[in-house]
C-alpha cells in the first residue's frame, strides 16, 4: 500500500488512534535505525502524557521588550526609493546572475538587424 492510498484512512482515525499511530511509527523508525526506545509500560500512559501536555507558544505580542526592539529596528529602515543605477548595482553584486558568466556567447554584433 502506498502513502497516498494510506493517507485518507489515517485522516479518518480518531485523535487517540492518530496518537497511537505516531507512537507506533516512532518505535518502528527507531528500531530500523538501531535504537531501542524504552516501551512505556502501557499505551494509555503515553496517550495521557500527550493529551495533557500543553504547548507554550512565544509571541512578541506578549513580550514588551521584543515588541519594542522590533519596532525600533523597523524605524531605522530607509524606505526612500532607490535609483535604477542602485537597483542594477544591487542585482549585479547579489550573485543571482553569476550563472551568466559561464554561459557561452551565442550572438555577436553581426547577428540580427538594428532596431529602428
Amino acid at each position: 500500500m502506498t502513502l497516498t492510498q494510506l493517507l485518507p484512512t489515517v485522516n479518518q482515525l480518531s485523535h487517540q488512534d492518530k496518537l497511537r499511530l505516531i507512537h507506533f511509527l516512532l518505535l518502528a523508525v527507531a528500531k530500523e535505525e538501531g535504537c531501542s526506545l524504552e516501551i512505556i509500560d502501557s499505551e494509555n500512559t503515553l496517550l495521557e502524557q500527550l493529551t495533557t501536555t500543553n504547548a507554550i507558544v512565544w509571541s512578541p505580542q506578549t513580550d514588551n521588550q521584543s515588541s519594542q526592539s522590533l519596532s525600533d529596528s523597523l524605524e531605522v529602515i530607509d524606505y526612500s526609493p532607490i535609483s535604477t543605477y542602485e537597483m542594477m548595482a544591487l542585482a549585479d553584486s547579489g550573485g543571482s546572475f553569476d550563472f551568466w558568466n559561464t554561459e557561452p556567447d551565442l550572438y555577436d554584433l553581426a547577428d540580427g538587424e538594428p532596431a529602428q
